[in-house]
């Protein structure tokens, strides 16, 4: 019927709002759906769609066993093509690519377990453009009615995709920069000239290059110490050059030096002449490298002393030699061209040296700059490489971790994502890609790894901090957001808009409550997604807008009582502006509602208070007119029930059978009378608060074993099984061990009432730590489920009609045990099922 009328009640009342969801909600035959009409929907589901359609941020609701979509204005980007199609359509058919890999999740919710929270999850969709790679940050939880059955699940949804493929992009640059290192240290091994970087006080061999191990014939000097490796340098002076240059941060250059080196194991020392460089490297903490770079000039060296010994030779012989000296200068000048050709190559070589250690620490530079932590590890995990950043974050020294082995420096790694995701890169040679958290640390990082031939280079980031606020924001904002939507103040969120000075122009709200919309705008019209200049010019032109510029620029809070109209109404308002990161929260109080609302307060506390007086007055009155006319009654009540016994005993002589039937009628009657009586007597005490209670901590179990002979005549009378359970004798209780004998002999007094011939009576007690229970139960007719808490009301008896007036009283006997009972700090309370008996039970505190 709505379908051809247009939007019923329901529908209207749930799809509150002017947005394009609101609006096609309200037009969408609902009973078409597997939801069916909106008026059958249970009030929890209409509450979850209002707060869905009303929210700024991506969500949708997953309705009903069909799981139904409903979902709002931001949830339609998500959607793409599938918007408006999948409106009130199941989920399977709506997201029918991804149903595989999201069903389980709602199967497992409904089966008890957790709501479902992930960051970047991986999907392909079908779009627009045909199917996409996507990834989504979202959350699901069930939505559940009072009785706490799921009538739907929540969906809060944040699009990832475009900061996963620029991650993806960074870590294509980041090997980029990889490789061109790589490149880097190929071209120093390859140089002529040798090359080698010693490092600390014991002159680590810490990299050589080819030329150098050609130099030193090919030994395995890597990692050493200098003196360990060369032994023969050991009186040659090298030793003391090199910490001279580690103390004074000088260089030294070496020209044609004479260095005495075997070029195999236990061979002789062979002369060798190097030109060379001690070039420290300065970094924080002082000179802790010197690179040593240069070239074996022995030929040219020789070949120089070899064109002196013969210049020598032949000024001697000049005599004798004088026809061969035009050719010996030629021969001097080609050794002369060769040797300046040797020398500007040299010069070159130690040009391209230069360079390439200047890449080198340019290189190095760029990976301390980065944000990130980087570290790389050779093959047998022993660290190469750590930057700054990753010497912070794992808070140990770069001196500390080069050379020494990551999984000894990091044994609480073992076992974890990090030893598990970095051997399958090594294994396997390709990049890996985790979050792990490091315990000792506290440490949550973001990682990527990536595997070469010399080991392994990983990236990290600390998502720490980033996953604590994640979490503390999504708190934060659904605290803020539940405070607010229900607060009688406006409440309202504002972006500062800036020009391309960054001065602020104007504010965009991002956030307003219903008050906001009532108090503010007056009327229906959205605030969300407005500027103040669109939606409150008025304020602007009273310069507001600059009061709310200086607030977000400098800080302060702003607070004004001013008068707002917004059509007919006018209102007195408390205004407060706060800065909240690059904007401001705006509250509204409104002080004129307040006022009213103070005043019928008032009212309606004097009222109370006067209804509250009457009320006791007529209470003392009645309690008052019972206790007298209960006096009045049980005086001529005694006196007749004397009298009937004295006619039973004979005093006035024999009485005939037909007479003696009359009197005993006569007295039984006196006597339910008198019962009647007292019930109300001690009603009327109890409810002046006139019975005195002589509270002992006494052993229960006597208590119940006085109850049988008392009992015992009325339970044979009617043929009933009498059963006395257990109760043990340690269980102590604080009691009137009267009142509370008073209590279960009337409860066992209206089991035998109240069940029929045949049936059973039982009696006993049971223990819990703070309370000791009786329970009495019978077999009975039982007592209707709206009835049962009736039953202690006082005047009040159930089923009268189905009860002989001979054993009816006035309903009083249930509620003097109650009152009796919570007097002595105890309950009385009962279950039942109709033709199942009753069960009522005593709960006393137990002795301390």
């Amino acid at each position: 019927m709505a379908a051809l009328g247009g939007p019923s009640d329901a529908a209207t009342r749930t799809f509150v709002g002017d947005g394009e969801m609101q609006t096609r909600c309200r037009a969408l035959d609902w009973s078409a759906t597997p939801l069916g009409p909106v008026d059958g929907w249970p009030s929890a589901l209409g509450t979850a769609v209002r707060t869905c359609l009303e929210s700024p941020f991506p969500t949708c609701l997953w309705c009903g066993a069909s799981l139904v979509l409903v979902y709002n204005d931001a949830y339609r980007r998500v959607l793409g093509a599938k918007h408006p199609r999948a409106l009130g359509r199941p989920g399977a058919e709506a997201w029918a690519e991804i149903w595989a890999d999201i069903a389980p999740m709602f199967a497992s919710i409904r089966a008890g377990g957790p709501s479902v929270y992930l960051e970047d999850a991986p999907f392909v969709v079908q779009r627009a453009g045909g199917r996409e790679d996507v990834w989504f940050t979202y959350s699901l939880s069930a939505v559940r009615d009072d009785a706490g059955t799921i009538v739907a699940f929540l969906n809060v949804v944040s699009e990832t995709t475009s900061r996963i493929l620029g991650e993806r992009e960074l870590v294509a640059a980041r090997a980029a920069a990889e490789r061109a290192g790589a490149r880097l240290r190929e071209v120093f091994a390859r140089a002529p000239a040798f090359l080698v970087v010693l490092r600390g006080e014991q002159h680590v061999l810490e990299y050589v290059n080819d030329a150098y191990l050609q130099l030193v014939g090919q030994r395995d000097v890597a990692g050493k110490p200098l003196e360990e490796a060369l032994p023969e340098l050991r009186a040659q002076g090298f030793v003391e050059l090199l910490d001279d240059v580690r103390a004074t941060g000088t260089p030294f250059v070496g020209h044609e030096t004479l260095v005495k080196l075997a070029r195999s194991p236990g061979a002789p020392l062979e002369e060798r002449f190097v030109d060379f460089v001690y070039q420290p490297l300065q970094e924080s903490n002082g000179v802790t490298r010197i690179v040593a770079h240069g070239s074996d000039v022995t030929e040219q060296v020789r070949a120089r002393r070899d064109v002196q010994r013969l210049l020598a030779a032949s000024e001697r012989a000049l005599q004798d030699l004088q026809a061969a000296n035009a050719q010996l200068e030629a021969q001097a000048a080609e050794l002369a061209a060769v040797n300046q050709q040797l020398q500007q190559s040299a010069a070159a070589l130690v040009e391209r040296t230069e360079a390439a250690e200047h890449e080198r620490r340019r290189v190095e530079r760029v990976f301390d700059s980065i944000s990130d932590g980087f570290f790389t590890v050779d093959r047998d995990w022993r660290f190469t490489y750590v930057n700054d950043r990753a010497q912070q974050a794992l808070a140990r020294r770069r001196e500390e971790l080069l050379g020494r082995n990551l999984w000894q420096e990091f044994g609480a790694a073992r076992g974890s994502a990090f030893e598990r995701e970095y051997h399958h890169a090594m294994a396997t040679r390709t990049p890996v890609v985790f979050e792990e958290h490091y315990a000792p640390l506290d440490l949550r990082v973001e990682v990527r790894a990536y595997p070469s031939d010399e080991g392994l280079a990983v990236y990290f980031q600390d998502i720490t901090g980033r996953h604590r606020a994640v979490r503390a924001l999504a708190e934060s904002e659904a605290r803020f957001r539940a405070v607010q939507d229900v607060s009688p103040d406006a409440s309202l969120l504002a972006r500062a808009v800036r020009d391309a000075e960054g001065r602020i122009v104007d504010f965009l709200f991002t956030y307003a409550n219903e008050a906001a919309q009532r108090i503010l705008m007056g009327g229906p019209e959205p605030v969300v997604g407005r500027t103040m200049r669109e939606a409150f010019p008025e304020s602007v032109v009273a310069g507001r807008l600059d009061v709310y510029a200086r607030v977000v620029e400098t800080g302060e809070t702003w607070q004004q009582d001013v008068y707002y109209r917004r059509g007919p109404v006018e209102h007195g308002l408390r205004a407060t502006a706060v800065k909240v990161g690059d904007g401001m929260h705006l509250g509204a109080m409104d002080l004129s509602e307040r006022i009213r609302a103070e005043a019928e307060r008032e009212r309606l506390l004097a009222e109370a208070e006067r209804a509250r007086a009457e009320a006791e007055e007529a209470n003392r009155a009645k309690s008052q007119f019972l206790t007298t006319m209960s006096h009045e009654l049980r005086t001529p009540l005694n006196a007749i029930g004397g009298y009937a016994d004295l006619l039973l005993l004979g005093v006035r002589g024999p009485l005939s059978a037909a007479q003696s039937q009359d009197v005993e009628r006569m007295r039984r009657s006196g006597r339910h009378l008198l019962v009647l009586i007292n019930d109300i007597l001690n009603f009327a005490r109890l409810e002046a608060g006139q019975v005195d209670l002589h509270l002992e901590d006494l052993p229960l179990a006597p208590v119940l074993d006085s109850l049988e002979d008392l009992i015992r005549p009325q339970v044979a009378a009617k043929d009933l099984r009498y059963h006395r359970g257990a109760c043990d004798p340690g269980v102590r209780v604080r009691m009137d061990p009267e009142r509370v004998r008073q209590i279960l002999l009337n409860l066992l007094a209206n089991a035998v009432k109240f069940t029929a011939a045949g049936g059973e009576i039982a009696l006993w007690c049971e223990a819990t730590e703070h309370r000791a229970l009786v329970h009495v139960r019978d077999s009975g007719r039982g007592i209707p489920v709206d009835q049962l808490e009736r039953v202690f009301d006082p005047f009040v008896q159930v089923d009268r009609h189905l009860t002989p007036s001979s054993q009816q009283g006035v309903g009083l006997g249930l509620a003097i045990s109650r009152d009796l009972a919570m007097s002595m700090g105890g309950t009385l309370s009962v279950v039942s099922v109709l033709e199942g008996g009753s069960t009522f039970t005593l709960a006393l505190p137990r002795a301390t």
